[in-house]
């Protein structure tokens, strides 16, 4: 993430002004930890500790500048912990302790976003992290998950690529096709490279019944990311709508062979046999 990224690098350069600086700010000894800890944190309890310290930083008092550096560090660290959090809930469905948990986690995950965004109100990847969360099924939040996608669109700045998941983002939750047509193209308008807005405008072009643009939206993610599964069973379908039935049988075959046996393309390739009169293969 373009957070992590920005926020390793002020670590960095923070480590070596710091020892330049007269310590005399009760908390600086925990600040300079937690620049520390933070250089190489990827675990749930490393990441933990750096949040523990800057807030015991902020606590005990810093100075002017080193306040600000703290709370972008803070917050920064707090969304990358909502996002080891979201990985964990999304991993957890199946049954009914599986739900609980996943509603356990996703509340944890807001937390964390909702304090990173209280030290940086307009810290986009927090409003955009949130966004993803609120349109979650299982008591998700559509306005809210709306309010908050706008949020990180409109604060986004020079971050296309974070701007062009947003508008994917909010495109998936407009109940106007056309709107949602409208930010999937935007998003590629911002960001050529955005696969989400090609695979959600293919989709979207295939729902429309336009398989020869869901078609061509379909190879182009696949040529950005040979390796999703579920690209190839859409395309897989929209060839098959097309009639190309060969072309149709190699895309799921791929999917198959890439998602380990997928029911879906083993659903539409029997499909795709039955309507070739092959009983046999079907």
């Amino acid at each position: 993430m373009a957070t992590r990224t920005a926020t390793l690098a002020l670590c960095a350069a923070l480590l070596f002004t710091q020892s330049t600086r007269a310590d005399d700010q009760a908390g600086q000894g925990d600040f300079d930890k937690a620049l520390a800890v933070k250089l190489t944190a990827e675990s749930l309890d490393e990441l933990t500790e750096v949040v523990e310290l800057c807030q015991s930083a902020l606590d005990k008092g810093l100075d002017k500048e080193n306040t600000a550096f703290a709370k972008q560090m803070l917050a920064a660290t707090l969304v990358q912990r909502s996002e080891l959090v979201s990985a964990a809930m999304l991993q957890s469905l199946g049954g009914e302790q599986g739900v609980q948990r996943f509603a356990r986690l996703r509340q944890i995950a807001i937390a964390d976003l909702e304090r990173a965004l209280r030290h940086q109100p307009k810290l986009a990847e927090a409003h955009y992290q949130l966004a993803r969360l609120f349109a979650l099924p299982l008591g998700g939040d559509r306005s809210r998950a709306t309010k908050e996608v706008e949020e990180a669109i409109q604060n986004a700045g020079d971050d296309d690529e974070l701007k062009g998941k947003a508008l994917v983002l909010r495109g998936s939750l407009q109940t106007d096709p056309q709107r949602r047509l409208a930010d999937f193209t935007q998003a590629l308008q911002v960001d050529r490279t955005c696969v989400e807005a090609l695979r959600a405008r293919g989709t979207h072009y295939l729902e429309q019944s336009k398989p020869n643009e869901a078609l061509a939206d379909f190879a182009a993610a696949i040529k950005l990311d040979p390796t999703h599964a579920p690209t190839y069973e859409v395309l897989g379908v929209a060839q098959a709508t097309l009639e190309k039935y060969d072309e149709a049988l190699v895309s799921l075959g791929k999917a198959i062979e890439l998602a380990e046996g997928s029911p879906f393309a083993y659903v539409h390739r029997a499909r795709i046999h039955l309507l070739r009169n092959d009983a046999k293969a079907a």
